[in-house]
C-alpha cells in the first residue's frame, strides 16, 4: 500500500500491466495520472491496461476537488459545495455530492474526467485505443493494441446493439436520478433532525 497521493506515487511503482483509477475525479490529477503513466515508455516498461471509473456522469464533464489546494490554481474550475442534477449544468436543485466542491460549470475546457482522458489520448504519441461501458457513471478502458487483441473476447461481450444501448443509457438516467432524489431527502431528514435537537434543547433550558 502506498499511502499518499496518486501523483506522488504513481512514478515510484514498477511494471504495472493493470491499473484501475478511481479517485480525484477532475482534469488535472486525470491527466497527470496518465502523463505520468506514459512516461513508463520512455523507462523500458510498457504502457499498463487503464480502467476509468466515472466517465460518465455527473464528472465525465465536470471537476470535483475533495482537495482543492492540492490543484495548481490554473487549473482550477471556480467551485463550490452544492448539488449536481442530471436535470441541468448548473449546480443547485435536487441532486447528489452536495457536501463536495463540484465545479461551477460543466462541458468547459480542461473540466472532467472524460475531458482528460480525450486530451490525453489527442496529444500522446503511443498508439492507445480506447472503449467506454456505459453505466454506474461510466467506465473507461484504455490499451494498446497488444492488450486490445488480449481482451478481444471480453470487449465483443460487452458489445450491444444501438438500441439496447439507448435502453441502457435511459436506465442509467433513471438511476441517477433516484440516486439523486434519495440524497437530497436524506439530506432534508439530516437538517429536520438538527432542526429538532435545536428545539428540544431550547425547552430544556
Amino acid at each position: 500500500i502506498h499511502q499518499n497521493l496518486s501523483l506522488n506515487a504513481l512514478g515510484k511503482i514498477p511494471s504495472m500491466d493493470m491499473i484501475c483509477i478511481d479517485g480525484d475525479h477532475n482534469w488535472y490529477t486525470i491527466y497527470h495520472e496518465l502523463k505520468i503513466l506514459e512516461k513508463t515508455i520512455q523507462d523500458g516498461e510498457s504502457f499498463p491496461c487503464v480502467f476509468l471509473h466515472d466517465t460518465q456522469w455527473p464528472y465525465g464533464r465536470r471537476d470535483v476537488y475533495y482537495n482543492p489546494e492540492c490543484i495548481p490554481e490554473i487549473y482550477r474550475q471556480p467551485y463550490k459545495k452544492d448539488s449536481i442534477s442530471h436535470a441541468h449544468s448548473c449546480l443547485g436543485g435536487v441532486g447528489i455530492n452536495q457536501t463536495d466542491n463540484n465545479s461551477v460549470y460543466e462541458n468547459s475546457l480542461r473540466n472532467g474526467v472524460k475531458t482528460a482522458i480525450e486530451d490525453f489520448l489527442k496529444e500522446t504519441p503511443l498508439d492507445l485505443h480506447y472503449r467506454e461501458i456505459s453505466g454506474f457513471h461510466g467506465l473507461g478502458i484504455i490499451m494498446t493494441s497488444q492488450q486490445k487483441e488480449l481482451l478481444s473476447s471480453f470487449l465483443q461481450d460487452l458489445t450491444v446493439p444501438d438500441v439496447i444501448g439507448m435502453h441502457i443509457q435511459q436506465l442509467e438516467e433513471e438511476r441517477c436520478s433516484l440516486k439523486a432524489a434519495s440524497e437530497s431527502k436524506t439530506h432534508d431528514l439530516q437538517n429536520l433532525k438538527k432542526t429538532h435537537l435545536c428545539i428540544q434543547k431550547s425547552f430544556l433550558k
